[in-house]
């Protein structure tokens, strides 16, 4: 009897797992059976692009040849790698969740990375439950920072927080993947500045998508704490790691509480899509804004009005029991995406410049808390939008020539 190489690839959201077994052939045949099972005999078909006919969850691809060589080619063809550790194929998506580059280019799955550098400095899996707010991730337990006098607790906290990309392509100090010891030595360095421990605001962590860098990740922190948050620290700690505000693949991305977008899924859906429009009505001054070229501007697109218009269209007709946000974008190449917990800005480019940070991150917390006050008919006024955010923060932007115009009426924009 036959004996076939069998590899089963599953679709759950917006990404593939790969499990290699074996199989005879009456075993394979009775895989036909599965109404949901897309069977691939890769020693008499085709299989390019097979994999994007899976659309929904419960969707089985099967690749199934006797060679394992012609197997393993399919695979690499459809963007699937081997964890150079346990040998499991690592999916294509979301590289930062599913896989680590460490050291020569050595491939991780997650469990394989954990397991290889649990001991570590630093590195202790914060980032990756980070989208997660409230749970413990490992032996980092996630905080949360207000006023004394705001009454806030971890079950309705409005919170924001943000994780900024550090990164050198030609400094040798900041080649933190060969050397973890000078990793450590620099983030010691951050939790004792000026004498201020800050090892509670901030945990360090490695980012697969940088060179030589590392990702700084903030806890939760009230607006009002936001504000009162000392960013020149911060910028001071990026120069002194030898950080390049010129590379173009390093981001700030910025996290806001779903809570600060409203009480129901639905009602957070409708106000992401609000936000998303707001930046395309504006598009060329939340460019200036990002401090991003237009060639670096593809990590971060923004959404165009048919999309919007029908991401509106389908969320409209849900009722109350469904998870709305379920139904929006989590392609980590947007400039608004849905995350777990938070909605996540990633236009920013990472640059050491403490009151631009500030001010960005204090304009996108007034623009939020706001949106539930404006109809998507008035979207494109300025003085509708921006009513919640501090006049300081609106003047910063504005000497800098943004914001100066607003649409005298809906016409004068395209309408959603």
């Amino acid at each position: 009897m036959k004996k076939y190489n069998v590899i089963t690839i599953k679709k759950t959201y917006a990404s593939y797992v790969a499990q290699l077994v074996t199989s005879d052939q009456e075993a394979l045949i009775s895989l036909f059976v599965n109404s949901n099972t897309i069977v691939i005999d890769l020693d008499t078909t085709t299989y390019t692009n097979q994999h994007e006919r899976l659309t929904l969850e419960t969707e089985t691809l099967i690749y199934a040849s006797d060679n394992i060589d012609t197997l393993e080619r399919a695979m690499r063809d459809i963007g699937f790698r081997k964890c150079d550790k346990c040998g499991k194929w690592i999916a294509p998506q979301d590289l930062q969740t599913q896989s680590h580059y460490m050291g020569n280019d050595t491939r991780y799955c997650n469990t394989c990375f954990e397991q290889e550098y649990k001991n570590l400095y630093v590195i202790n899996g914060y980032h990756s439950d980070y989208n997660g707010w409230g749970n413990d991730a490992r032996d980092s337990k996630v905080r949360y920072f207000k006023l004394d006098n705001e009454t806030m607790d971890e079950s309705n906290f409005k919170g924001y927080g943000f994780e900024i990309e550090i990164d050198n392509f030609n400094n040798s100090r900041l080649r933190v993947r060969k050397d973890n010891r000078y990793y450590a030595r620099v983030t010691d360095d951050f939790y004792n500045l000026n004498g201020k421990t800050r090892k509670t605001h901030f945990k360090f962590e490695m980012d697969g998508s940088l060179t030589y860098g590392f990702e700084m990740i903030s806890q939760v922190f009230s607006r009002k704490y936001l504000e009162q948050l000392d960013f020149n620290i911060i910028a001071d700690f990026m120069k002194k790691t030898g950080h390049d505000d010129n590379v173009k693949s390093a981001g700030i991305h910025l996290h806001i509480s779903k809570l600060v977008f409203g009480d129901n899924s639905k009602e957070q859906a409708i106000n992401f899509l609000k936000l998303a429009y707001f930046m395309t009505i504006y598009k060329e001054d939340f460019i200036k804004l990002s401090k991003r070229d237009e060639n670096s501007m593809r990590y971060c697109k923004f959404y165009t009005y048919d999309e919007i218009k029908d991401y509106h269209e389908a969320i409209k007709r849900l009722d109350l029991s469904c998870n709305a946000t379920d139904y929006l974008n989590s392609d980590h190449n947007r400039c608004l995406i849905n995350s777990k917990a938070t909605f996540e800005i990633r236009i920013f480019r990472s640059v050491a410049d403490a009151q631009w940070m500030k001010n960005c991150f204090l304009l996108f917390a007034g623009i939020a808390e706001n949106l539930k006050n404006v109809p998507f008919n008035k979207i494109y006024c300025l003085s509708k939008m921006l009513k919640n955010v501090d006049l300081k923060v609106i003047n910063y932007f504005r000497k800098q020539g943004l914001f100066m115009r607003t649409y005298a009426s809906e016409k004068e924009g395209e309408q959603l």
